[in-house]
């Protein structure tokens, strides 16, 4: 279910960036700051669960 959510949200930030990058260098900045932000996010999520065991 959490997938499906996130696959929803993903198609919604597709849908609305689409245009731009396809249009220009701005959506490729957008993109690739999300994809660093998840990577931190994940990195942050696993040090705190093993930090917790």
């Amino acid at each position: 279910m959490a997938a499906e959510a996130t696959y929803d949200v993903w198609q919604a930030v597709v849908d609305y960036l689409e245009p731009g990058i396809f249009g220009g260098v701005g959506g490729m900045v957008v993109m690739t700051v999300f994809i660093l932000g998840l990577c931190a996010y994940g990195l942050i999520k696993s040090r705190k669960i093993y930090r917790e065991v």
